[in-house]
């Protein structure tokens, strides 16, 4: 089972209860104006990184499937060849192959792909030779055209990336607004209350363990290392021809490094093995980070792109996160704290600003390595096969980078309107 279905109640990280009902149930109409922009922006965001996500499964089910046509395709051959036929397995191979192809686009003017064979008309390797080679064929067909498609996509991940910070940043600014709003309301006398309403911002608090400590400051546990990180892998990937397996397979440990070490920041920590792969959970108050990777022997650029497509990061509510966002507790929470976190949030949304994968992933960094990787692939012909594998080691890079973005980002834009609405939660307005 794959680490993201485990865990029973993991869900998005939108917040329960959003800014606009806490402003208007203070029956503040300019604060609700600005949290109803901010809702508008929370929905987008949303929609970008929904987008992401399923790009990147998409990715990487092609590459899956590339994958096992191809050794599907080998392991007929060898068996033709070999003197060593058997027909159940043939027959198994050849039609898992169909399957998997079938997700491939198709190169122009291939009307089908083939049919499926039975282990009965495959009684020895010449009758295989005359029911399967067609469709071997068309296999074949299939894998080098999705191989044509490869910058294509890069392409397509770099656009997701850049529509993903317009929201984020789009988020930022009504952020920044609400938090100047919420400063003034200070500076002009509010009351704090004594008793304090939880709503879905506790989530990422737990108020009645912490109070607002934890957010006095710009965040911590932010996953900067991985980020930083994978920028540095793409960067090393975006070299293009001149990249080296070393310097890859170096790039990827940094990568499982830094993931470590930003989930341990991040909370409480516990790592353990599932099957190959290693496993990271890692919570703060109702959040989870949770990764899983694989750390494979790197050879060439083939097995980099699998380690690094190995890796994944996601951020998801707790199942225990519901009952944080009910009750109320006293206030722990005098005028001095709650400023203390508005220049927290405001250095947080000044870290989002200045993202290393949105300073990475721009339109004409795109189309300058688009030009790049079809010069690359329109070259010597003599080492297609190297080349074809550095082509995949920039599409992972770039997949990793749009999937740690997304998560990171929206956990900590998420976080910073969560301590707005935890700062508005404490004040009284009029009789309220």
């Amino acid at each position: 089972m794959d680490i993201f279905n485990q865990y029973a109640g993991a869900e998005e990280l939108g917040l329960d209860e959003g800014a606009a009902s806490v402003a208007e149930a203070a029956g503040d109409a300019a604060e609700a104006a600005v949290s109803a922009e901010i809702g508008e922006v929370t929905a987008a965001l949303e929609e970008q990184t929904a987008e992401i996500e399923k790009l990147v499964d998409k990715v990487d089910d092609l590459e899956d499937a590339v994958e096992e046509v191809e050794e599907a395709v080998e392991g007929m051959e060898s068996m033709l060849n070999s003197g060593n036929f058997h027909s159940v397995s043939f027959a198994n191979m050849y039609n898992r192959a169909l399957k998997l192809a079938e997700k491939l686009p198709a190169p122009e003017g291939q009307i089908m792909l083939g049919d499926r064979v039975g282990a009965e008309n495959m009684t020895d390797a010449a009758t295989a030779q005359l029911f399967a080679r067609a469709g071997i064929e068309s296999f074949v067909e299939r894998v080098k055209e999705y191989g044509k498609k490869a910058v294509e996509f890069i392409k397509h991940i770099f656009n997701q990336v850049i529509n993903f910070f317009v929201s984020l940043f789009n988020k930022a600014d009504g952020l920044t607004r609400r938090e100047a709003q919420l400063r003034k309301r200070l500076n002009d006398g509010a009351k704090i209350r004594d008793k304090v309403k939880m709503g879905g911002w506790n989530v990422y608090i737990d108020y009645a363990t912490d109070g607002l400590s934890k957010g006095s400051k710009k965040d911590k546990g932010n996953f900067d290392k991985t980020t930083k990180a994978v920028a540095d892998l793409v960067k090393a990937a975006q070299k293009g021809s001149s990249m080296t397996v070393a310097d890859i397979k170096s790039k990827h440990a940094a990568v499982v490094t830094a993931i470590k070490a930003d989930a341990k920041e991040f909370g409480k920590y516990n790592e353990k093995k599932n099957g190959s792969k290693d496993v990271i959970l890692s919570q703060a108050a109702g959040i989870r980070a949770m990764a899983n990777f694989s750390e494979p022997t790197i050879n060439n650029f083939a097995e980099a792109a699998a380690a690094i497509r190995s890796i994944k990061l996601q951020m998801v509510k707790a199942p225990e996160a519901k009952k944080m966002s009910t009750g109320e507790v006293k206030a722990k929470a005098d005028k001095a704290a709650l400023v203390t976190v508005l220049d927290g949030v405001k250095g947080t949304i000044a870290e989002i600003r200045s993202d290393e994968t949105a300073k990475l992933m721009t339109a004409s960094a795109r189309d300058q390595l688009v030009g790049t990787l079809n010069n690359m692939k329109a070259g010597n012909s003599d080492k297609s096969a190297e080349i074809d594998g550095q082509v995949n080691v920039v599409k992972a890079a770039c997949s990793l980078a749009a999937q740690v973005a997304s998560n990171t980002n929206k956990q900590r834009i998420n976080s910073a309107g969560a301590h707005l609405d935890a700062v508005a939660a404490h004040l009284s307005f009029g009789s309220n």
